[in-house]
């Protein structure tokens, strides 16, 4: 079987080690590209790229072309094709998700793995600057490494495998061994010892499936391991989905002029980052009318789940970028867009002080609000102040839970701690 490796790697660095230690492998090859880009420094990626004019480039008419940090990128089926003719494994880098979905289109006959490449900020800042380039070209590829994450978050299940590039070139030499042996490798382990036997292990995935994993046996029976140990991750994919939600939360909320629609439409989709074990449900922008028909409308009204006797809660939203507490001259007080906020949430229960009111929304919604709880969710940090300050101001607003957006986060991963433990 023909392998086909598609590499999302877009700071370069992944992609250079990658490059250089498996170009001289056997019956493995790279699929050259032609760009627009100015030749800038010496590494292996460069071996890969044929520069070529503005001109020249469109003149090619490549079935395959994508822009990359103002650049063009751009190679033809031609080219992939002439190469599965020599080698069997091909590899592509390609940081552009559009044409990885072309690609394993046009290629579905052939075994096609895209790959989504991480490192960490710091690390791509100090390979970068052994490669010797600028602080400016530094910063546009940490920029590059940024964006590239989030829309990885927004299309994972486009890939499948993530590379993660964060340990010495010899560790990242056994990850990419390791992928290799996954698609490439059919042969056995060679033990000296003829009382060691390699055995298969079948065992059941989370979803059902039923993957053999290759194992060693001594005489007696008992699994052993003779090679120095890697550390592997087998990545629970229902787990990393939780942990995707909580990472792009976590960068939704760190957007400076995000607005506030924008966090109600992520709440109304991933609706558990407010719910617990006493609510089913989150219900949007409920519209509540006074007798006077005047309007009035809460980001979310939580249900109840039926076996719990609790009230309804009333969830109001704020941005993150909001200053929750002010240290005045005398003494620390929230301030002024927290004491709004909380007169919206007073208001909402009034509303339901109202028999009609009551009745009006439980023929709505089938279920009962009376003296419901109220929260506000709002900035990001509550800093230099001391807890019990804090709680001290927060009974000055009775029945009004007042929570971080951190706090939020911090909540839904201990969920996933709790479900994954």
């Amino acid at each position: 079987m023909k392998n086909l490796f598609l590499v999302d790697d877009a700071t370069g660095t992944t992609a250079a080690d990658l490059i250089d230690y498996i170009s001289n492998f056997k019956d493995i090859s790279f699929v050259r590209k032609y760009t627009t880009r100015m030749t800038r420094e010496s590494n292996q990626i460069l071996n890969l790229l044929s520069f070529s004019s503005e001109f020249e480039f469109e003149n090619e008419n490549f079935e395959y072309k994508y822009l990359f940090g103002n650049q063009k990128y751009g190679f033809k089926k031609k080219h992939i094709d002439d190469a599965f003719q020599k080698y069997n494994n091909l590899f592509i880098i390609v940081s552009n998700q559009d044409i990885i979905k072309k690609l394993k289109k046009d290629f579905n006959y052939l075994n096609v793995v895209s790959i989504f490449t991480y490192t960490d900020m710091d690390r791509i800042r100090e390979r970068l600057q052994e490669y010797g380039h600028t602080s400016e070209e530094i910063q546009i590829r940490l920029e590059r490494s940024k964006t590239a994450y989030s829309s990885y978050l927004k299309n994972s299940n486009l890939y499948d495998q993530v590379l993660i590039n964060n340990s010495s070139r010899e560790n990242f030499k056994k990850i990419i061994d390791e992928l290799l042996k996954k698609y490439i490798s059919d042969k056995k382990v060679d033990f000296s010892d003829k009382n060691i036997k390699e055995e298969l292990l079948l065992y059941l995935t989370l979803d059902g499936k039923i993957k053999p994993m290759p194992v060693f046996k001594d005489e007696m029976g008992n699994i052993i391991k003779k090679e120095e140990q890697l550390e592997i991750y087998f990545i629970n994919k229902k787990k990393q989905k939780y942990e995707e939600k909580a990472e792009e939360f976590e960068y939704l909320i760190s957007q400076e002029y995000i607005k506030e629609k924008e966090l109600q439409k992520f709440f109304e989709q991933n609706p558990e980052f407010i719910l617990d074990g006493e609510y089913c449900e989150a219900i949007p922008q409920v519209i509540l009318k006074d007798e006077n028909d005047k309007k009035n409308i809460p980001d979310f009204i939580l249900k109840p789940n039926e076996n719990i006797s609790v009230p309804a809660k009333i969830v109001e939203l704020k941005l993150p970028n909001v200053e929750v507490i002010h240290n005045y001259s005398r003494a620390e007080a929230f301030t002024q867009k927290i004491t709004i906020a909380v007169g919206q949430l007073q208001k909402y229960y009034r509303y339901f002080n109202s028999d009609e009111n009551r009745k009006k929304f439980l023929e709505k919604y089938h279920f009962q609000v009376f003296c419901p709880r109220l929260a506000l969710i709002v900035g990001k940090d509550i800093v230099d102040i001391d807890k019990d300050t804090l709680n001290d101001l927060k009974t000055t607003f009775n029945r009004i839970d007042i929570t971080t957006y951190n706090e939020v986060l911090a909540n839904y991963r201990q969920k996933i701690k709790h479900l994954f433990k």
